[in-house]
């Protein structure tokens, strides 16, 4: 799978509110941060990313990767485009 086991079946953690924490996974609103890792950053990706309300935060070129939120619930329709490698949980310097 693409999508980070720490990610996976999320939605379902979530409390009444839309939030949960746990280590470096945080969800507000029903919303969370995460790294996606693309085959290719260019705009065709980007606009697939931006279609499922991913707001992208920043990116890296040098590693094909887009750091931003996105919904909880649309976390397996991002794992399953075809231009995303992986989709894990930021890994943020402390």
């Amino acid at each position: 799978l693409k999508l980070a086991k720490e990610l996976q079946d999320l939605a379902g953690k979530l409390d009444s509110n839309g939030n949960y924490t746990k280590g470096d996974i945080i969800v507000k609103s029903g919303k969370t941060e995460v790294a996606v890792y693309l085959s290719k950053l260019d705009d065709k990706s980007l606009e697939a990313l931006k279609k499922l309300g991913f707001v992208k935060l920043l990116e890296s070129k040098a590693v094909n990767m887009v750091l931003g939120s996105i919904e909880v619930k649309k976390l397996e329709d991002l794992a399953w485009l075809e231009a995303v490698r992986r989709v894990e949980p930021p890994n943020l310097v402390k």
